[in-house]
């Protein structure tokens, strides 16, 4: 099954950074030792403004994304799965500031209230100007409630009210849909 991976890589990664990979060396069939330059750190605090790490071939030189990354003995590392990649335009920046740092804040309330801050994070992302932020958090909240947190009558009437809008994504419609027939 397809599922979301905003939530798990925010999870665990040590390092979340919006950078451009200005180098790439592959070092193994599908993983390439990369160095990104950071616009903006969102957790963590790598020394410099550049990061040297090692993640899966599919990013590119010259291009922006937001990375996920963890420190394993003494070098940066991907914690998205192969292929997962969050590509981030500027104008794309508050929303995944925003989705982030709401996360993070959920990950730190106590346990019977992380569900209630985990969608309120997920469920502004759904109107993110970003498609991958708009579709892993959809895809998130589908996972949230095969995990055993449905949505409340409240965000299920937030659901039915994005659902009822004419500008939703059509990639995102099947997804929400799915997400009110859960329970």
């Amino acid at each position: 099954m397809v599922r979301g991976q905003l939530v798990a890589v925010t999870h665990e990664a040590e390092l979340i950074a919006v950078a451009t990979v200005t180098d790439i060396k592959a070092i193994k069939p599908g993983t390439d030792e990369l160095t990104a330059k950071i616009e903006r750190r969102l957790l963590g605090h790598p020394s410099g403004d550049e990061v040297h790490f090692r993640g899966p071939h599919v990013l590119a030189a010259g291009e922006r994304y937001v990375l996920f990354l963890r420190q394993r003995a003494g070098v940066w590392e991907s914690v998205a799965p192969s292929g997962t990649i969050f590509p981030a335009k500027a104008s794309d920046d508050r929303d995944y500031q925003a989705a982030i740092e709401r996360l993070l804040a959920a990950f730190k309330q106590p346990d019977n209230a992380q569900a209630e801050g985990t969608w309120a994070a997920l469920f502004p992302a759904l109107r993110a100007a970003n498609d991958t932020l708009r579709y892993n958090a959809a895809l998130d909240l589908i996972a949230f409630i095969d995990a055993g947190h449905p949505p409340s009558a409240a965000q299920r009437q937030q659901i039915e009210q994005l659902l009822a809008t004419k500008d939703l994504d059509p990639a995102l419609r099947p997804i929400l849909n799915a997400v009110m027939h859960r329970r």
